[in-house]
């Protein structure tokens, strides 16, 4: 088979029939990729002449996370080239969804394009290859919540859940008397999972939480006067939980139910924190992208979260607690597809 051009488009030859028909060309694919695109041989050339190279690209899903970016392209083409016989490094140039000439798409939402075309003159034998530049802030799942506040002591926690993870509903409560004990009511759905924090106006021993039924919660990480704890999966007959300890104080105590979830981390490197500011922040790498961070802030000033989502604030006492949760930081994904046509020989 021979590919020729003839009348205005590329067609395939056959010597042994004496017959032609239209080609499609080399085509190359991709999808859901969240990484770069190294030299790729898109076509061996079986003669030399001008060839059509076109290729479109996709924004499947965006970057995710705080300030998240992302940047497709450039796409090059390398070849070697059918009159000078040297190597030639081509950086396409393309056009975005918006008609704009560019050689990348920084735009970081779903579905932009970045699409176009290259005639090229190619020497046969030598790769025609072609790469794609990508850059996105998602390459780590880097997960982060901050609070505000009027600067003051703060403590911050947290506690990863992994899997595909769903936020249903929590509840909180406090109480500012004075206790060594203090109930918040939620009935979370068996199976799924729960974390608490819970909070007290000064240092406590003792402490313990259990669900009605009486198990007993694994602990989580502490800073300062604040200790978390989650119980997965959660038993059917669940309607409440118990914190008890030593010492009269006031506190507050939240409880966050999460679907989707096969696993709890209560162990992430650096998942404590503390400071006196008028802001309180924690980042912390997840173990993969889409898993959900649990976090629980507290100080005796209120906190209101101002990155990620809150889900309750409690200040009903001087041992004020904020909860919030976000989810970790995933990459920009894209597809492509590239092909690349005979159009004919060697200009005259």
């Amino acid at each position: 088979m021979t590919q020729i051009y003839q009348d205005g488009a590329v067609v395939t030859y056959s010597t042994a029939t004496g017959t032609i028909a239209p080609t499609t060309g080399v085509v190359l694919d991709g999808s859901s990729l969240s990484a770069a695109v190294a030299k790729t041989t898109l076509d061996t050339p079986k003669v030399s002449g001008v060839y059509l190279v076109s290729i479109a690209l996709r924004l499947l899903t965006p970057a995710s996370g705080v300030s998240a970016s992302s940047t497709c392209g450039p796409v090059t083409l390398n070849y070697v080239c059918a009159d000078s016989l040297l190597p030639v490094t081509d950086v396409m140039g393309l056009y975005t969804e918006t008609g704009s000439p560019s050689t990348t798409n920084t735009e970081n939402i779903v579905g932009e394009a970045l699409c176009g075309s290259s005639v090229i003159c190619a020497k046969a034998g030598s790769d025609i290859q072609l790469s794609i530049g990508y850059v996105s802030s998602g390459l780590t799942p880097s997960c982060t919540a901050t609070c505000t506040l009027t600067s003051a002591a703060w403590n911050v926690a947290g506690i990863e859940v992994r899997g595909t993870p769903v936020y249903i509903n929590g509840a909180g409560v406090s109480q500012s008397g004075g206790a060594t004990t203090e109930t918040v009511t939620y009935a979370p759905t068996a199976g799924n999972a729960t974390v608490l924090y819970f909070a007290t106006g000064g240092a406590v021993t003792g402490l313990t939480v259990k669900d009605n039924l009486g198990h007993t919660l694994s602990a989580g990480p502490t800073s300062g006067n604040l200790a978390s704890f989650y119980q997965y999966p959660v038993p059917s007959g669940v309607t409440s939980y118990i914190a008890t300890w030593t010492t009269a104080r006031q506190s507050s105590f939240a409880v966050e139910e999460y679907s989707g979830v096969t696993a709890v981390n209560a162990a992430l490197a650096g998942n404590t924190a503390s400071g006196s500011s008028n802001t309180a922040s924690l980042t912390v790498t997840d173990d993969e992208a889409g898993d959900i961070t649990v976090f629980g802030f507290y100080s005796g000033n209120i906190l209101t979260a101002s990155v990620g989502n809150q889900r309750h604030q409690i200040t009903g006492s001087t041992a004020r607690l904020t909860t919030a949760d976000n989810t970790s930081a995933s990459p920009m994904t894209y597809s492509y597809h590239a092909k690349c046509v005979y159009l004919g020989g060697l200009p005259g």
